[in-house]
């Protein structure tokens, strides 16, 4: 038997808030819960029945994946710490971020 995982991810679509939420604006995040709520009909059929759903509501019956919440160790706000995490390089520091555009020390190595 071959044994193998197919890894999804769903890059900014939380299942609630992270424990850092705070930090960056984001507390009550609860995105993909707010879209379900918000959008008459939406589904995502395959994904619910390996197991999205039961992330979700706790209330789904006999799931056909292994499916499961993460929460990155990593500070920082980026989507590329996370992925590194998840192949098993933690940041122990953030990436920079530009909230407000980048400075022009970064812009003149241009």
């Amino acid at each position: 038997m071959k044994k193998r995982a197919i890894v999804i991810v769903l890059d900014s679509v939380g299942i609630g808030e992270a424990k850092d939420a705070f930090m960056y604006g984001d507390g009550g995040s609860d995105t993909l819960r707010h879209i379900y709520k918000s959008v008459p009909g939406f589904r995502l059929p395959h994904l619910e029945e390996l197991g999205l759903k039961y992330l979700l509501d706790r209330h789904f019956d006999s799931p056909t994946g292994s499916f499961g919440i993460m929460e990155e160790k990593a500070r920082g706000k980026d989507s590329i710490s996370g992925h590194w995490e998840m192949m098993g390089l933690t940041l122990t520091k953030p990436f920079p971020t530009y909230p407000n555009g980048f400075p022009p020390e970064v812009i003149d190595a241009f």
